[in-house]
């Protein structure tokens, strides 16, 4: 939430969207004084630009500012993920505490609106609530809002949701909004963390992937070394599908490094994902005998120009593809394909007619990818 006394430029919003009862398609008297402890129709305020609504005079926009900043909690005590269905079905408000809050009469409020032009900015199209008794620090609970937006237009719709206490003082605890408009972000992880693990034994986690458009998403993984991920993927309109992404190590030791994800929305092209965790000796295996299926060794020099070696390794004969990439997915070459015995290999990549930046080896094999990084200097 914004500091609205003490930085009026900066961008809020106060829900004072209210209209009167009646055939207005927005919550009545009852519902508004639920909010804000008072009746009446209040001016409403988006974005810093105030708009005069009802027949109060030009005190009531004042009153309920009054009211509003007086209900805020600045040093809010909670976390509000708001995270929309492909589908567009239903939008979930995961909330965690974080501080202290009171235990009783709290309440998820789900405001949802239609946008109807830059001087009224938007009219309620349903008010929902719902208790939350979660009071602990580091307590969390999902909420799970259904949209039924009727005859409005989808690209119109915002999901405004916001916690609050009905007593003594309709204090509100943290608010969240959703532009369903806007809502087109594939990834919603930033990173993926493993713990120890047992070296020559495979931990895995399932990241979602989301695709909120009417055209198939396609992409690209490009895995670290110790970690496993899909060569690529494709994910139908409106929909998600589960990936599994797996940490492998194969020797003892710390691994940190970056999952690259590249898919076809222009919008979101590129995704870094920090991956973590430890490799321990199992006593059944010592980490000198786990040899990974195939490695991307390294390439020297590194950075390079223009030329550089690059060295992998297949732990037995196999079919591979090694191809470099830049950092948007897209394929620069194909530097070898076929059937390769076992063993280290070798081969150099010359680079002189592409620009300076970084870009991505990738080793193919069966269902086995990995990928290296080269800073190409000019």
């Amino acid at each position: 939430m914004a500091d609205l006394e003490n930085d009026p430029n900066t961008e809020f919003f106060i829900p004072l969207i209210w209209q009167g009862n009646g055939s207005w398609p927005s919550p009545g008297y009852d519902q508004r004084y639920v909010m804000y402890g008072a009746n009446g129709v209040p001016h409403s305020q988006w974005g810093g630009t105030e708009t005069i609504s009802g027949s109060s005079g030009s005190t009531m926009f004042a009153q309920y500012r009054t009211r509003y900043n007086a209900m805020v909690n600045w040093q809010s005590p909670l976390e509000i993920n708001l995270l929309l269905d492909p589908s567009y079905e239903s939008v979930s408000a995961e909330i965690t505490v974080t501080g202290d809050i009171a235990t009783t009469n709290n309440k998820v409020i789900f405001i949802l609106t239609n946008h109807q032009n830059n001087e009224y900015f938007c009219s309620v199209i349903s008010y929902d609530e719902y208790d939350f008794d979660l009071n602990e620090i580091g307590e969390s609970e999902t909420f799970i809002y259904e949209l039924n937006i009727g005859n409005y237009d989808i690209e119109d719709i915002t999901v405004n949701v916001l916690v609050q206490t009905l007593s003594p003082n309709y204090q509100i605890l943290q608010a969240g909004r959703l532009i369903i408009a806007e809502e087109t972000v594939p990834l919603h992880v930033d990173a993926l963390e493993y713990g120890s693990v047992f070296v020559g034994e495979t931990a895995t986690q399932i990241m979602e992937i989301y695709n909120y458009s009417d055209n198939e998403l396609t992409g690209m993984m490009f895995p670290p070394v110790g970690f496993t991920a899909p060569a690529d993927f494709s994910v139908a309109p409106h929909s998600i599908q589960d990936v599994e992404i797996g940490f492998a190590p194969q020797q003892a030791g710390n691994y940190s490094d970056l999952l690259i994800v590249t898919t076809s929305n222009p919008d979101y092209a590129t995704f870094f994902i920090n991956m973590s965790g430890e490799g321990l000796i199992n006593n059944n295996a010592e980490a000198n005998e786990i040899a990974p299926i195939a490695e991307i060794i390294g390439n020297y020099p590194n950075p390079f120009n223009p030329e550089t070696t690059l060295v992998y390794s297949l732990a037995e004969a196999a079919s591979i593809t090694l191809g470099i990439y830049n950092i948007k997915g897209e394929e620069v070459v194909v530097l070898q394909q076929g059937y390769m015995a076992a063993g280290e290999h070798r081969l150099i990549w010359q680079a002189e007619n592409l620009p300076a930046g970084v870009y991505l080896a990738r080793l193919v094999s069966n269902n086995y990818n990995t990928e290296h990084k080269l800073i190409l200097l000019k």
